[in-house]
């Protein structure tokens, strides 16, 4: 073994906030929910948006590029 760690796998990473969850106001974040958008729309990185228990409901063309999944399939609710 050469100790070398091999190529990190490529897979999507998720996170995400409900300010109404987490019981903060969805006012008074500034350009925030803008600047979230306009970094979605650019598909510079890979954005999703899904419910609770996970069903992806958005994502961006990063993301389906990445996952191989194609706009009808993400309209039809064909994500896992």
């Amino acid at each position: 073994m050469s100790g070398k760690p091999g190529p990190l796998p490529r897979r999507p990473s998720v996170t995400g906030s409900d300010p109404a969850v987490r019981g903060e106001p969805a006012k008074g974040r500034g350009g925030a929910d803008d600047a979230l958008r306009r970094l979605a729309e650019s598909d510079l990185i890979a954005v999703v948006t899904a419910t609770a228990d996970g069903a992806i409901t958005d994502a961006n063309g990063a993301f389906l590029e990445l996952t191989g999944y194609s706009r009808a399939e993400l309209a039809a609710g064909r994500i896992d």
